[in-house]
């Protein structure tokens, strides 16, 4: 009865994983790219206005929140958005700021607006679960 127990907990917990990893590679890829795109990275910029590109962003951020957030899909989806609008601003301020003392980017640096920006998002979404891993203390 309990390998039965433990065998079901592992699969569920893979589940989890494999879940969120969905959801981050999906908030990753629809959010990163047109960043790149509007920044000037690919040059697609012409095909949307930069506010669809945005829409874009801020949808992608959505779904690929509210499948990462298995418990509150609907509060992982509005921080998802908040964090994709964030990161799509935060490059539209880098990069130019960037460009003035170098015309060459590190692929390293594309980390730095896309954790400043998902900074509120993570804020945001630390206080609204606050009470849930204050009321589950395994987690």
């Amino acid at each position: 009865m309990e390998e039965t127990e433990n065998e079901e907990t592992e699969n569920e917990e893979a589940e989890d994983s494999t879940r969120e990893k969905i959801g981050s590679y999906i908030f990753t890829a629809v959010v990163f790219l047109p960043a790149l795109i509007t920044t000037g990275f690919i040059p697609l910029g012409d095909m949307l206005s930069p506010w669809a590109w945005t829409g874009i962003a801020v949808a992608g951020g959505a779904v690929g929140g509210a499948v990462y957030g298995e418990k509150r899909p609907l509060v992982y989806a509005v921080c998802g958005a908040l964090a994709g609008f964030g990161v799509l601003g935060a490059m539209q301020l880098y990069v130019p700021f960037r460009a003035q003392f170098s015309d060459t980017f590190w692929k390293i640096e594309f980390v730095i607006p896309f954790v400043v920006g998902s900074i509120p998002a993570f804020v945001l979404l630390w206080a609204v679960t606050r009470s849930d891993r204050e009321s589950d203390p395994s987690s």
